[in-house]
């Protein structure tokens, strides 16, 4: 009941425009870690597995962490890897984050005239609202994909010049999921009995619109790594930039970094961590 209150409250109108404003000020870190400390800034079911089962699973899969660390492209990322499995370890996440940087570090992503953004799980349109402030509206195309129906209406209202947009989620085929639409960031996919809303979800591999895509942004609440499956021959063919978030299960911050290096495509592979004082926002960035 407290937490569809205050999700309630933070993505309502008002809400969101007070967090919009208050990223542009420069108290907006103190005002961050405070909310963050009585636990206003993310879901609860981030948190993932219990710590005796989040122990287990990553001491028993230490040649996997040893694998991706040795592959990444900078020493940054590597302690920043490390330094997030030891706080889901913990359970005691103290890692700082570059918020307002997401999905466009400029160490590691550089933007073009011609990008094709491809960005599922668009919710509103804030991370497209980022790419047109980054590229300074000159860009080729931007392709969209957000299934809630609530947060696709807003999306759809924005009007982006040059933006195909489908109320659609991203998965490894063409098929119907059931999907808990919370009209917020946290809307996913449900597997089991919780259902809630049936999305359309299929293979980016068979959307036109992303078959010359330039840059690949996924943040679909832990669909991730089937939705990568459903686009491997797209990425194959334009090896795309890639941002992908990793931090939604245990699982997702070993096998997304190796499934992307299974493709042996070249990428160089960095970690990024984009929030204060919690373990949301750790991206796997491919270039």
């Amino acid at each position: 009941m407290i937490y569809e209150l205050k999700q309630k409250i933070r993505y309502s109108k008002w809400g969101d425009a007070t967090a919009k404003w208050l990223e542009k000020t420069p108290v907006f870190p103190a005002c961050y870690w405070l909310l963050a400390a009585v636990g206003w800034t993310e879901p609860p079911r981030y948190v993932g597995a219990n710590k005796k089962g989040t122990l287990a699973y990553f001491r028993g899969n230490q040649d996997k962490i040893n694998k991706i660390t040795q592959n990444l492209a900078d020493e940054k990322s590597k302690k920043v890897f490390k330094k997030a499995i030891s706080c889901r370890c913990s359970g005691y996440f103290r890692l700082k984050g570059t918020p307002e940087d997401q999905y466009f570090p400029k160490d590691i992503i550089h933007l073009s005239d011609e990008e094709v953004f491809v960005d599922c799980g668009a919710y509103t349109g804030d991370t497209i609202a980022k790419f047109r402030e980054q590229t300074k509206d000159h860009y080729k195309k931007i392709v969209a994909f957000e299934p809630d129906p609530e947060n696709f209406k807003k999306l759809i209202q924005v009007k982006v010049p040059n933006c195909i947009c489908f109320q659609e989620g991203v998965w490894n085929k063409k098929e119907t999921l059931s999907f808990w639409a919370e009209g917020d960031m946290g809307s996913s996919l449900v597997m089991g009995n919780s259902k809630k809303v049936v999305v359309s979800v299929q293979a980016l591999d068979g959307v036109d619109s992303c078959s010359d895509m330039t840059f690949l942004k996924m943040d679909i609440e832990g669909a991730e790594l089937n939705a990568l499956k459903g686009a491997e021959q797209t990425i194959r063919k334009q090896r795309p930039k890639l941002a992908i978030c990793i931090y939604h299960s245990n699982q997702d911050m070993l096998e997304i970094p190796l499934w992307v290096m299974s493709l042996n495509l070249g990428y160089k592979l960095y970690v990024r961590h984009h929030d204060r004082g919690h373990l949301a926002d750790t991206i796997l960035y491919a270039v």
